[in-house]
């Protein structure tokens, strides 16, 4: 959470001159990380949650830019980038990788599509590039979780009610299965290994000695309903494109040139700096989700933790011994 005073001024980057944009001075910051390698935020969501004045992308409008946002990933030679404008995409886009989704929301940048391990539903994805974590109702949750690890792998998987995460034996990650995401066309897959990190601790329990690997998967925000969060999780994998002329969303693999490059501890790299060529070399984390965005830093978790524990708890012990919906 974020406190502080809303004024107006002349916003300048990548060549671009914005005047009489609004934006936050912060004076008081609650954070998950006390130390982040960024200096502001900056919301990208549609206009019905611009809190003070025409939003940005319209404001690039004006300024004879097309408010295109391509998001490319961290590589092994430089770091992620931003890209601004018509055709930001093409020298990333693996060639006929490229799918495009319209939004369904006029508050968020929401899409359908299906997901799942081995029998694909259909869910409503909120994509927001300032969230950490993939983020899914608790009974989906404990469905994904099942459909990883099945018996035996997931006999060694535990859940921390305080964080509302999974940990499992890193041990067994390499037999687990991968989560689909089905967007336009394409398959887009989360490995085992994209979808968990080393915690650095042991399982405790029954298996003391046994190094525990955390789920980068965790519970949505109550007000989101049912929709998923779709975070840095899936969106380090892919180039994503938010279109705001058009209220659409793209995904597409990166060029066979410009490999990905692997990521360290979710914990310690919860977003990625996006070079854009700033004065001062200002660093933004720039959410797609202005009200998302402001709480992000927590991994979203810190809004929901409270009143899902239980529920995911529940949920997942119910799945042990019910028949769900399977995913």
């Amino acid at each position: 959470a974020v406190q502080g005073v809303l004024v107006r001024d002349t916003f300048v980057f990548a060549g671009i001159t914005i005047a009489h944009q609004s934006f936050l001075l912060t004076e008081f910051e609650q954070m998950w990380v006390p130390e982040h390698a960024w200096d502001g935020i900056m919301g990208l969501a549609m206009p019905r949650l611009a809190m003070d004045g025409p939003p940005i992308f319209t404001k690039l409008l004006d300024a004879g830019v097309n408010p295109i946002f391509t998001f490319v990933p961290d590589r092994n030679s430089s770091q992620a980038e931003l890209h601004i404008g018509e055709g930001g995409y093409s020298n990333f886009a693996a060639p006929g990788t490229l799918q495009w989704l319209d939004a369904s929301s006029d508050t968020f940048w929401t899409v359908e599509a299906y997901v799942g391990v081995s029998h694909p539903v259909v869910r409503k994805l909120l994509i927001d590039t300032g969230t950490s974590l993939l983020l899914m109702p608790a009974h989906d949750m404990a469905a994904v979780v099942h459909g990883l690890a099945p018996p035996p792998l997931g006999d060694r998987c535990m859940i921390d009610t305080r964080l509302a995460m999974v940990f499992c034996a890193c041990a067994d990650i390499h037999r687990m299965r991968p989560l689909h995401l089905y967007l336009g066309s394409r398959r887009f897959s989360l490995e085992p290994e994209d979808l968990f990190e080393p915690a650095h601790v042991t399982l405790g329990g029954n298996f003391p000695d046994e190094p525990a690997c955390g789920l980068l998967v965790s519970v949505t925000p109550s007000e989101r309903g049912a929709a998923w969060i779709v975070g840095d999780v899936f969106l380090r994998k892919v180039v994503t494109i938010f279109d705001f002329v058009h209220r659409r969303v793209g995904f597409a693999q990166l060029t066979a040139d410009q490999p990905l490059h692997a990521w360290g501890a979710w914990s310690t790299n919860l977003v990625g700096n996006f070079d854009m060529s700033l004065p001062a070399r200002m660093q933004l984390i720039v959410g797609t989700s202005l009200a998302i965005a402001l709480a992000v830093v927590s991994c979203s978790v810190a809004m929901s933790v409270h009143r899902a524990q239980r529920h995911l708890e529940r949920a997942l012990v119910q799945h042990s011994y019910e028949a769900h919906e399977a995913i």
